[in-house]
């Protein structure tokens, strides 16, 4: 079984919002790593606190680290820790990687996305489905964590309760970094207790669990083969479930009643539904029928403008259940 708390340096200094040359600087001065020509190796002691190597195909390595028992090692509590990697350095990297590419590539590469419904089958194409969308979501994701009911609901629950997230068609992982940039950005020091994250893609998964860090669960199903025993059950944590752009494809894709259906059965306690789309209200409207005595906090069904220029549709639905 994969660790998904193993990250890289890098990705580590990103989440504490510290230069990655100077995280570096810092292992080898507590002992974790020596310095060989231009590769960086563990030493004992950092193997002894988790630390390994990982390698691709090409036979490059690179160090990692369990995520918590380098922090704890650093004298960093992991509860005051920037778990995501920035919005800012993922839309970066993916245009960086597809301005290398053929007009003809390019092109491919986006016939390649259907239109963001594709379960998608390389690296390359992750990069083109950020390049394309990720500008929109993270839009959409601020518009909807922003929304005056739903911004103090989110306050109040991570400065009273331990919190599970559960991201489903968690793609990269762009809602849950939108949550979590959301927390950092309102001063919230508070963190998640898990994150499950459900994705029918093995490579989006692979790379949501990088630019994320913490208690991860992921799962590489669609929602038809979701089980509720890989849902967090009765662990007396809020739930937020977070279904960014995924309702609008119910019933194509998959089915909503199956979805709805094997939600109910793994929860407990206190739940709140973060459902925004682009278009397809009476989806979100259709899945929240489905849980007896939702309450409804939050809907909207509007355009939104996005920074560079283009107008895109919002919609969304917010509600609450009780168990």
């Amino acid at each position: 079984m994969v660790n998904s708390n193993l990250k890289s340096t890098s990705v580590i200094a990103r989440g504490l919002n510290v230069d990655s040359k100077l995280m570096f600087q810092n292992l080898m001065k507590r002992g974790y790593l020596i310095r060989k020509g231009r590769e960086y190796v563990l030493t004992s002691k950092g193997y002894s606190v988790g630390g390994t190597y990982g390698r691709n195909d090409q036979g490059d390595s690179w160090v990692l680290w369990d995520f918590y028992k380098i922090t704890e090692a650093l004298g960093i509590s992991s509860e005051y820790v920037d778990l995501a990697s920035s919005i800012d350095s993922i839309r970066k990297r993916a245009t960086s990687s597809i301005s290398k590419l053929s007009q003809i590539d390019k092109d491919r590469y986006r016939r390649g996305l259907e239109r963001g419904t594709a379960i998608l089958s390389s690296e390359l194409l992750l990069d083109r489905y950020t390049y394309s969308f990720a500008e929109m979501h993270f839009t959409k994701l601020r518009m909807l964590f922003n929304s005056g009911p739903l911004s103090g609901i989110i306050d109040s629950v991570f400065n009273s309760c331990p919190v599970d997230i559960i991201d489903y068609g968690c793609g990269q992982g762009f809602a849950s970094i939108g949550l979590l940039s959301h927390l950092k950005n309102v001063g919230i020091v508070a963190r998640p207790k898990s994150a499950t994250l459900i994705e029918p893609s093995s490579f989006a998964l692979q790379r949501a669990t990088r630019y994320l860090a913490g208690n991860l669960v992921p799962h590489n199903v669609d929602f038809d083969s979701l089980s509720p025993n890989m849902l967090p059950g009765n662990g007396g944590a809020t739930k937020i479930h977070l279904l960014s752009n995924v309702l609008d494809m119910g019933g194509d894709k998959y089915s909503i009643d199956a979805l709805a259906a094997t939600i109910k059965q793994s929860m407990s306690g206190v739940n709140y539904f973060l459902c925004v789309g682009a278009f397809k209200p009476e989806n979100m409207k259709y899945f929240a029928s489905k849980f007896p005595g939702a309450i409804d906090i939050y809907k909207e069904n509007t355009e939104l403008l996005l920074n560079s220029g283009k107008p895109c549709c919002y919609v969304a639905h917010v509600f609450k259940v009780e168990v």
